[in-house]
């Protein structure tokens, strides 16, 4: 029913594509009661029609969304199209719904740029910029050898720690915090993405994702809300895999990075990392999530790490 009232209430040029999700559903005669001033009003700043993407063409899936490149006004994109299904249908709507007005509404350097979305149809979708140069390990993997490259990798991290402290700043928790989460643009900055989505995974979603456990936070696993805390620890994470281009444990298999994590244990001290940059880490990621560092602290530190002059904005 929601679904046919998002179509009366629509503009011609809209209606006129939603029609085409279910014409069997639309009724002139309902159409005819809808107030000319509440078409407009109902319709959200960030909707794109499912028409006005052009060349899409499938290159990913996870347990909950299919990812895909296109174009849009003559823009490459990336669109992201959430998987419904029918034991949390309305549950994933309404996340999708909170996650794109939240996402939307923000403009940040390294945070990446979300465009629109679509909230009707069968696959709720999103659509943000294109990150040409992939996720934040394929970067870097291109890195090794060159002139710098460890510099570069703490360069890429100082400026993740910018994007998360946008986000912090402004109330918002990524929740799934992992190097796949950071890509990195054309123009070679590194941008968080997908902060949020990981409320649309269900368990049964997270036990397809093999090196899952590797960023769980310990709060997490005890079944409490993640917090600004939660990030840091998966952030912690990141640096591990960023600097030494692996999963922070290893070849350990779920079950056993759980239960090393409910315990306090952290990974072994990798030989790339010098005793104050591993202090760093062990400092993000203890145990009680009042021991962390904050986001401010972890900017300042991952800033001298990356030997960015006091005085440089980046």
């Amino acid at each position: 029913m929601q679904q046919v009232l998002d179509v009366l209430r629509a503009p011609i040029k809209i209606r006129r594509e939603l029609e085409q999700l279910w014409p069997e559903d639309i009724s002139i005669h309902h159409a005819e009661e809808i107030d000319p001033a509440e078409v407009v009003e109902s319709i959200p700043e960030w909707f794109i029609g499912p028409n006005e993407l052009e060349n899409e063409v499938p290159f990913a899936s996870g347990g909950f969304s299919e990812v895909s490149r296109a174009q849009w006004l003559n823009t490459d994109v990336v669109v992201k199209r959430i998987t419904m299904s029918s034991s949390n249908n309305e549950k994933r709507r309404n996340l999708f719904l909170n996650e794109v007005a939240l996402w939307f509404g923000l403009n940040h350097s390294y945070v990446m740029k979300l465009f629109g979305g679509c909230h009707v149809g069968k696959k709720p979708f999103f659509v943000c910029e294109e990150a040409e140069n992939g996720s934040l390990i394929k970067y870097l993997e291109k890195l090794q050898g060159t002139t710098g490259s460890m510099g570069g990798v703490w360069l890429k991290l100082y400026e993740a720690s910018l994007g998360l402290e946008y986000l912090h700043a402004r109330g918002i928790i990524h929740r799934d915090l992992k190097c796949d989460n950071i890509l990195v643009d054309t123009d070679d900055r590194a941008k968080l993405t997908d902060f949020g989505l990981g409320s649309f995974a269900s368990a049964e979603d997270r036990g397809d994702v093999s090196d899952a456990a590797h960023w769980v936070v310990p709060e997490c696993l005890d079944g409490k809300q993640a917090t600004f805390a939660s990030d840091i620890f998966s952030f912690g994470m990141c640096i591990i895999q960023a600097v030494t281009g692996k999963r922070p444990w290893g070849n350990l298999d779920n079950m056993l990075v759980e239960r090393r994590v409910q315990n306090g244990e952290l990974p072994q001290k990798p030989p790339a990392f010098s005793n104050s940059e591993w202090e760093l880490v062990l400092s993000m990621c203890k145990l009680k999530p009042s021991e962390r560092l904050n986001i401010l602290v972890v900017v300042q530190r991952l800033k001298e790490f990356a030997s960015v002059p006091e005085a440089a904005s980046i």
